[in-house]
């Protein structure tokens, strides 16, 4: 293998371990985006109450605009 070949790889090898290490999650700082539900009731038990008051319990819903006003 020729110096410049090698000089090469060495490069193309230290810049993907230094990516490698910039782009790894340390575990300190991640943030966690998980909410509890609020209470135990069935998941599927949804009514308008329930959407109408959705701003009560926003950990038990994945919808824009969590009510009738979207």
């Amino acid at each position: 293998m020729n110096p410049t070949t090698l000089m090469k790889y060495v490069a193309v090898m230290l810049i993907a371990s230094l990516l490698n290490i910039a782009c790894t999650p340390s575990g300190d700082d991640q943030l966690s985006t998980s909410v509890e539900p609020s209470d135990d009731r069935p998941k599927g038990a949804i009514n308008d109450v329930r959407i109408n008051n959705a701003a009560s319990e926003p950990g038990n819903w994945l919808a824009h605009g969590l009510d009738y006003r979207e």
